[in-house]
């Protein structure tokens, strides 16, 4: 299973990207958690724990703008993560 993490599920371009999560997580016979930040630093930290103890292979992450430590924190772990929309200026 893959974890999946929105910034902001009611915009229409996340929409899109979790309709494309979905149906290439289930094309290799995989699941797919998804989680709604909100735009909130500490919410979005809450669900990269929570994928995390849930055991997923790997997070997607349109991360919160200026959240670069929740980043940092898969970074340390070397957690695989792939990022959408917005890229942390640390870690590249």
């Amino acid at each position: 299973n893959f974890g999946l993490i929105l910034a902001d599920m009611r915009n229409p371009f996340f929409t899109a990207i979790s309709i494309s999560a979905e149906s290439e997580t289930r094309a290799i016979n995989a699941g797919l958690v998804m989680c709604h930040s909100a735009e909130d630093v500490e919410r979005e930290a809450q669900n990269i724990e929570l994928l995390i103890q849930h055991r997923v292979q790997g997070i997607i992450l349109a991360p919160v703008t200026n959240a670069e430590h929740n980043f940092q924190k898969l970074l340390d772990r070397d957690f695989p993560v792939v990022l959408v929309d917005r890229a942390p200026s640390i870690g590249f």
